[in-house]
């Protein structure tokens, strides 16, 4: 009995590592593992400063934000209906 369970544990644990095994092979090769998807994920960040809404005050980049004029001064907006009621106050 003893010797059945051992024997079922080993080759579990073989099979364990050859799936560890080839899963490192294939990242190696495809390149895509957890720090390509956290570059991924970097690069698509936008950086730059962050203003608020002025209508919901929402924190929007400057990079995403829709904008406008008036007095002078530029508003910054997460969406279009923002700014529209925005425009309808001034």
């Amino acid at each position: 009995m003893f010797l059945s369970v051992l024997a079922f544990l080993l080759r579990l644990f073989f099979i364990l590592f050859l799936i560890q095994l080839v899963r490192r092979i294939w990242i190696a090769i495809t390149g895509a593992g957890p720090a390509a998807r956290r570059e991924n994920a970097r690069s698509r960040t936008k950086v730059g400063q962050m203003f608020r809404d002025p209508i919901c005050g929402t924190y929007i980049a400057q990079d995403l934000a829709l904008t406008t004029q008036s007095g002078g001064q530029q508003y910054f907006f997460c969406s279009d209906q923002c700014r529209r009621e925005f425009l309808k106050k001034k």
